[in-house]
């Protein structure tokens, strides 16, 4: 038995609770946000701000048409695991704040305790999403201390 909700009843359920969902799209991104329309905007901003410097930093971009990355940001983690478990994906259980997923070229991310780390994990999954699409090959890169270097390195914002 499917027990996950549509995604347009848990707009409603969320709008019902209180916590309304945002939506912009933006250049290069479409993100899906839990957060307020204000916080959703400021993240699309930092998004589209952050893409030249990944531009630069990765020598390259994503090969998009019209397409754009999506990003799904949620103010809890339960909200998060069943957004990953509705698209199918396994839950990380190594205590990790957002995923990025080669298989659908998307990043999942919630809430942390400080808005600075909010930030900075947004721009890790995001640092990870705009990697695997640049320069990935059809396999897992196996330096994993690297990649997770380099995403560290781009993600820390003053």
């Amino acid at each position: 038995m499917n027990t996950t909700l549509p995604s347009a009843l848990v707009s409603l359920v969320l709008l019902a609770s209180g916590s309304a969902a945002s939506d912009i799209a933006s250049k290069h991104y479409h993100l899906h946000s839990e957060g307020s329309a204000s916080e959703t905007e400021e993240m699309s901003k930092v998004l589209e701000a952050a893409w030249p410097q990944f531009v630069n930093f990765f020598q390259g971009a994503p090969k998009l048409r019209q397409e754009k990355l999506v990003i799904y940001f949620f103010n809890t983690r339960e909200s998060w695991i069943r957004k990953l478990t509705q698209d199918g994906h396994k839950v990380p259980n190594d205590g990790v704040g957002g995923r990025c997923f080669h298989s659908n070229k998307t990043a999942y991310l919630y809430r942390q305790p400080t808005r600075y780390y909010t930030r900075f994990l947004l721009l890790h999954e995001a640092a990870h999403q705009f990697h695997d699409l640049t320069r990935r090959v059809d396999k897992e890169i196996s330096a994993n201390w690297y990649v997770e270097g380099v995403t560290e390195n781009l993600s820390s914002h003053h």
